[in-house]
């Protein structure tokens, strides 16, 4: 099912124009495909072949509310660990950290890999003529990255949407409630990426 299909089944006729010039006739439309995709998601985890399904254990209903909290946040917990952390959210991360540490330390230092060796050099290529020169080492060549016909384009999207996509519901969610602690904390979440993906500008807002 294509995109103009998915918003035809769920009756949002109004969103034509594309939601970089008419966001708000897609707002409706994105949230409703949010929800599909975490129940799928869900249902996936559970194994459930309905929605209606009963998926909470007994000892856990007729539990303490200390009991059955702690069953919803290990529970909720498992699902973003197996649908959401996507191999673009780690690489956003260890590129956010790598940009933190490229501030506080400035130039990143590269100790030669030889036990016992203390030079350390600024760029990879001038540690590795040192290396083949003076202790003959030759660095292990680094596997080829996966080629576009290897990747599943469908799959990345669906764990990009179900990642991000309930970030700026839980901001809409701080700003009815008045939590202004809240929304600041999420901001630092886009402003993250707005740094790693180099976009300078809206890192400084």
């Amino acid at each position: 099912m294509n995109f103009c299909s998915c918003i035809a089944a769920n009756r949002c006729s109004n969103a034509k124009k594309g939601p970089h010039t008419a966001y708000n006739a897609y707002k409706q439309f994105v949230q409703t495909d949010t929800t599909a995709l975490f129940l799928a998601a869900a249902m996936e985890h559970f194994h459930m072949d309905d929605v209606t399904e009963g998926v909470i254990p007994d000892h856990v209903l007729q539990g303490t509310e200390v009991e059955k909290r702690t069953w919803l946040h290990d529970t909720v917990a498992d699902v973003v660990d197996r649908f959401m952390t996507s191999t673009d959210t780690l690489q956003l991360s260890a590129a956010v950290t790598g940009a933190a540490r490229a501030e506080h330390t400035g130039k990143e230092k590269l100790p030669c890999r030889q036990p016992g060796c203390t030079r350390v050099y600024v760029n990879k290529k001038s540690r590795e003529n040192h290396e083949q020169k003076v202790h003959h080492l030759v660095a292990a060549s680094v596997p080829p990255a996966a080629s576009s016909s290897m990747l599943d384009y469908k799959k990345q999207h669906t764990e990009a949407r179900l990642c991000f996509g309930f970030l700026p519901w839980d901001m809409l969610d701080a700003v009815k409630e008045g939590d202004g602690e809240r929304l600041l904390r999420l901001y630092k979440m886009p402003l993250l990426m707005f740094k790693a993906y180099g976009h300078t500008k809206l890192h400084m807002m």
